[in-house]
């Protein structure tokens, strides 16, 4: 029998993104290797609207890398950033950079252990987001407000 210890902090269910496009937040990214420790990744935390949860993990080294991170980069830009001249790659100077920016994002869900499961897929920019025009001023005004920004 357990001994009784008042809980302090009830943890608050983790949501999955639904399928299709989304507006999320990087609410934080690490630096951090594979399980197998041959690959070099930054994991991305994404956070929604409505308190949804994703990750990402940024690999490098491979033929995707470039392509993948300057899609992250053009969908912070979209959200009004200045991308900053500086070196963007496995580095805790781009890990930094990356927190807090908004972006737009695909999921898709896929079976993982028998289970379905949210997956971010890929940053999208502005125009594959179905946004036409590039710039925060350019978004409504209640995508601001939905995500608390």
């Amino acid at each position: 029998m357990a001994m009784y210890k008042r809980p302090t902090e009830r943890k608050p269910e983790t949501v999955q993104f639904p399928a299709g496009l989304n507006q999320a937040k990087i609410e934080g990214a690490k630096l951090s290797i594979s399980k197998n420790g041959d690959t070099n990744m930054i994991v991305l935390k994404l956070v929604g609207s409505l308190n949804e949860v994703g990750y990402y993990n940024l690999t490098f080294g491979n033929s995707m890398t470039d392509t993948n991170l300057m899609y992250i980069l053009a969908s912070i830009e979209d959200h009004g950033v200045v991308i900053p001249e500086i070196d963007f790659g496995y580095n805790q100077l781009t890990v930094n950079f990356l927190k807090g920016k908004s972006v737009f994002i695909n999921v898709v869900k896929k079976k993982y252990q028998g289970k379905a499961r949210s997956e971010v897929e890929k940053f999208l920019n502005a125009n594959e987001f179905g946004i036409e025009q590039h710039g925060r001023e350019d978004l409504p005004e209640e995508m601001d407000e939905e995500l608390g920004f």
